[in-house]
């Protein structure tokens, strides 16, 4: 008689690691707004460009340039679209306000001429005046004082001197 042997088969467990669909940090989205908090001048139903910044347990926080907003991961399919690109939508709001201010330039230097001020006399007195009234300092200005010879030395001095010919203070 012949006896038959049952071997088992060795089984070795593996985890299967559930899919992440919780939207990574970095990732942006077209928001609908649904709620209003903190932000007096929003708009019920306003879509806006989202970066997703912070992920918790259930929800994913979104900020925009304007509005910012906690979305939890079981309204994101129906308030939240993703946005593939959105260096291509960033770059054309750039562009449209730099036309913007093109124009509104424009417009101040012809004001200028017909009142027959300086352009350069009037945007630094208009740039002391915003400085004055919320203190924002607009990016790469020269705050150095009118005189070109406070503060400093040498070569300095002249570089200054220079510059300010330059723009005919």
């Amino acid at each position: 008689m012949t006896k038959l042997v049952v071997a088992k088969p060795v089984l070795e467990a593996e985890r299967i690691e559930p899919e992440d669909d919780r939207p990574a940090i970095g990732s942006w989205w077209w928001v609908r707004s649904s709620e209003c908090v903190d932000d007096e001048d929003c708009d019920l139903g306003r879509t806006w460009l989202g970066c997703v910044i912070e992920r918790g347990s259930n929800f994913a926080k979104l900020k925009g340039i304007r509005y910012s907003t906690r979305v939890a991961f079981d309204d994101m399919a129906e308030r939240c679209e993703p946005c593939p690109n959105p260096d291509e939508f960033i770059a054309s709001k750039i562009n449209e306000h730099k036309t913007n201010v093109r124009e509104l330039m424009g417009e101040i230097q012809r004001v200028c001429r017909q009142l027959g001020v300086p352009f350069n006399q009037a945007l630094a007195a208009a740039i002391v005046e915003s400085i004055r009234n919320d203190g924002a300092m607009p990016h790469g200005l020269d705050v150095t004082p009118m005189n070109p010879h406070i503060g400093r030395t040498g070569g300095e001095r002249e570089q200054r001197v220079r510059e300010l010919r330059k723009v005919g203070r």
